[in-house]
């Protein structure tokens, strides 16, 4: 019934609501445990059948904390291609956070966000071990850049800068002598 529950609030009758729950939680490999209740379930089995709850009504997009935090490697990558695979064919998009390298991989792009800002994109493959090799970093509509800590310290940290050369999608600048200033 949990898993249902939202199309039957959307105002699907129970039998097919229930019937529809039962093979998205077949799906996810969960269908002997579809009349546990919450207590008698695993974290990892939790995370499935909020993971079905959350596919139940065929959204468009899906917003996903750690997705698969608490599942065991073999179920994780069962959900990853479940996500991959409707993707492709059901065309859902998904936002996911996550610290996973395996969930990371599986972006088609990565956002970096430090301190509550996105400050670079990453594209496929990215490596969250070492950011560096695959950062581009964001200018929001303000012109403000948000530096990473790596980039901050090979720049000597924060300061002042003078801008040596500005050109289309190029800038260098050097660092002001705090003595001059």
């Amino acid at each position: 019934d949990n898993v249902a529950q939202p199309l039957i609030h959307q105002g699907v009758l129970a039998r097919p609501a229930r019937k529809k729950a039962l093979a998205l939680l077949e799906r996810l490999g969960m269908a002997e445990r579809a009349y546990g209740m919450p207590e008698e379930l695993s974290g990892g089995e939790q995370q499935r059948v909020a993971i079905s709850r959350a596919l139940i009504t065929d959204p468009k997009l899906i917003l996903a904390d750690e997705p698969t935090g608490a599942l065991d490697p073999i179920t994780s990558r069962e959900v990853l291609d479940l996500f991959r695979q409707l993707h492709k064919e059901e065309d859902v998009a998904f936002l996911l956070v996550t610290h996973n390298r395996e969930v990371a991989s599986f972006c088609e792009r990565s956002l970096e966000l430090r301190e509550g800002r996105f400050i670079a994109q990453h594209g496929t493959d990215v490596d969250i071990g070492d950011l560096s090799d695959s950062r581009e970093l964001i200018v929001d509509d303000s012109g403000t850049v948000s530096l990473p800590p790596d980039i901050l310290l090979k720049i000597g940290g924060p300061g002042r800068f003078e801008m040596k050369e500005i050109e289309r999608d190029v800038m260098n600048f050097e660092r002001v002598d705090e003595e001059k200033v």
